[in-house]
């Protein structure tokens, strides 16, 4: 598989999640199409199925048809909790002049709800760089619609309301070409980059897209440990919090370190429910939760609906995938249908976001270079200083067995024949090198050998 193919994996993410919002019906019945201007096509819809296996072949038997090929199945990408899984394929287009294809599967199946699925696809030379274009509009329309599944079950809850049309959107670009986002005229981009960004409203509304918290240290694994502790001796930031752990109280863990770092109040999170969310193939866990968000700077508290997501460990750091929606509880039935046209409207660029992530691995591995030599230097350092000091211990060990000898007259002789060293009664020893000079001789003190003679 190629690093831009490998890339595209973690946005699975940003659509599974949604998967479990959707009515149930089969695929064929419910099937909804995107075309990527740039090449491809991406397709999607419910699953009738009771299993997650079963969804994966109701995909592929559908693809089979379509194409009028049997694809050919690369390696699987599971979840840790086995509720989401995804695939590369290849295939020849047989129904459409030989072609080859190549695209991606995707199924996922939340505790307590039936299967859904999608698939992304291109000509098979074109899909490395199609694939990412695909899956941010893949994501947007999954997004859309949980949204309005989320909208539908609060509006069957409460007396009928008023129907507001959303505001008109004027596109704006991110600060570094990463991607893009339709927004109201009284609506601004606060930060932007790597395909995250984070946008206010004029009455004090919050939406957070794309959002990572990397480099979270598990203070329960030894390694980890470690390296809080160096980061502590040199006065660095870090984050720490036990992976694995319940999601939410993560989130607002990390929340308050951060705040502490800027001497500013934390915010606080008034949860109201939770479901899980189906996790990407890299991710662990995840949930959706709703509730009253209150960042503390005087806006009051939000309606929010958050998505926490955990990334596998690597090595001895974890990190948080983070979505958030907040608006004025008295604002939110006027202001959702403009939320859900913004959240439709916001594209990332994946060629951009693949050479910056690759500018971050490059600098990732110099550092690691540069630490590396560093350790190195100072192991060398280590050792010629702790050679010294053995040295100076050696050299002071056989001084005093000198001069216990001399006290117990005794002397060290050396056979020159054999090299073997003795220990012996000064008249014994001054016998055997006045009558034998030339194989045996004495012995001084810096030559004594460690483990014979001292």
């Amino acid at each position: 598989m190629s690093r831009t193919l490998r890339s595209v994996i973690p946005r699975v993410l940003l659509v599974l999640c949604f998967f479990a919002t959707l009515p149930t019906a089969a695929l064929a019945d419910s099937l909804k199409t995107i075309t990527n201007p740039g090449g491809g096509q991406a397709v999607y819809g419910p699953l009738r199925a009771s299993t997650l296996e079963g969804g994966l072949g109701v995909v592929l038997r559908d693809v089979h048809a379509h194409f009028g090929d049997r694809p050919q199945i690369g390696r699987l990408f599971q979840s840790k909790r086995g509720n989401s899984v995804a695939c590369f394929f290849t295939l020849t287009a047989k129904k459409y002049g030989g072609k080859r294809i190549a695209g991606m599967v995707i199924v996922a199946m939340p505790s307590g709800a039936r299967p859904a699925g999608a698939v992304i696809y291109d000509d098979a030379a074109r899909f490395a760089r199609t694939a990412g274009p695909l899956m941010g509009e893949l994501n947007q329309a999954w997004h859309a619609a949980a949204l309005r599944a989320a909208s539908d079950a609060r509006s069957a809850q409460s007396a009928p309301a008023q129907t507001y049309p959303p505001l008109p959107l004027h596109e704006v670009h991110f600060a570094d070409n990463s991607g893009s986002i339709g927004l109201p005229d009284n609506w601004r981009l606060v930060s932007s980059g790597g395909g995250r960004a984070q946008i206010a409203g004029a009455n004090g509304e919050s939406i957070i897209l794309g959002a990572i918290v990397q480099g979270i240290y598990d203070p329960r694994v030894p390694g980890a440990r470690g390296l809080m502790q160096y980061m502590a001796m040199g006065h660095r930031q870090y984050y720490a919090y036990p992976y694995g752990g319940d999601l939410i109280q993560a989130w607002l863990a990390l929340n308050r370190q951060y705040a502490e770092r800027k001497n500013s109040p934390a915010p606080t999170f008034q949860e109201t429910s939770r479901q899980p969310a189906a996790p990407s193939p890299y991710e662990g866990y995840a949930v959706l939760a709703l509730g009253n968000f209150d960042a503390h700077d005087g806006k009051g508290l939000l309606r929010s609906r958050v998505r926490i997501g955990e990334l596998r460990p690597t090595g001895s750091q974890w990190a948080l995938t983070i979505e958030r929606e907040s608006l004025p509880a008295r604002d939110v039935a006027r202001e959702w249908p403009t939320v859900v046209a913004m959240l439709k409207s916001y594209r990332q660029n994946g060629q951009e976001i693949e050479r910056q992530t690759q500018l971050v691995i490059d600098d990732i591995h110099a550092r690691g270079r540069a630490a590396a030599a560093r350790a190195q230097a100072q192991s060398a350092a280590n050792d010629e200083h702790n050679a010294s000091v053995e040295a100076g211990w050696d050299q002071s060990a056989k001084y005093n067995e000198s001069m216990e000898n001399y006290t117990l007259d005794r002397s060290v002789i050396e056979n020159t024949d054999s090299g073997e060293h003795s220990t012996l009664e000064n008249a014994a020893a001054d016998s055997l090198v006045r009558n034998q000079p030339n194989r045996f001789q004495y012995v001084s003190a810096p030559n004594y050998l460690r483990g014979t003679d001292y």
